[in-house]
């Protein structure tokens, strides 16, 4: 009876890092209200878990407000880069697909290829973002080489983000 209310036991280690992962969500998920501050916001986000996979466990709201901090201006115009141009692709590939046949849809599968790339370099961006005092160029650089170099993971990425957004599409 005495290990199992011991802080140290395996139990309560692992509710420890699950809830440190519930205060980093909740902190993203505030910070991104104002919509302009998802690049910062998820930048903090990626630090926090980046700290946490290597066993650097910090005080999550402290390490989270510091990059928040730190990464304001970069990520707040990157985040806003990185919208606009994701959003731009999407409505092209919907303008492509509702106007019917022929060019269209050639133009749908080449901004439907653009959409993927631009998908690809954004799941690695924002965590370079967190880690390295980059530009946003080469940042972009970067994102677009790990997303090339490492196409298995990419894609798994791609897909475990795809199918996140599908349920939480069908979710009321």
């Amino acid at each position: 009876m005495n290990k199992l209310f011991n802080l140290d036991n395996p139990f309560w280690n692992s509710m420890d890092r699950v809830f440190d992962l519930f205060i980093a969500n909740v902190l993203w998920l505030v910070c991104c209200l104002p919509v302009f501050t998802i690049g910062p916001s998820t930048a903090a986000f990626f630090y926090v878990l980046i700290n946490m996979a290597r066993g650097e466990d910090g005080i999550v709201s402290r390490d989270f407000f510091r990059s928040f901090r730190q990464n304001f201006r970069q990520g707040a115009g990157f985040g806003l880069l990185m919208t606009a141009t994701g959003a731009f692709l999407a409505i092209d590939i919907n303008m492509c697909y509702h106007s019917g046949t022929g060019i269209y849809t050639f133009f749908m599968v080449f901004f439907a290829v653009l959409f993927l790339l631009w998908a690809s370099a954004a799941l690695y961006s924002f965590a370079l973002l967190a880690k390295f005092e980059k530009k946003n160029m080469e940042i972009l650089v970067w994102a677009f080489l790990l997303a090339m170099g490492h196409p298995a993971q990419t894609i798994l990425m791609l897909f475990v983000t795809a199918v996140g957004l599908w349920a939480c599409h069908l979710l009321p």
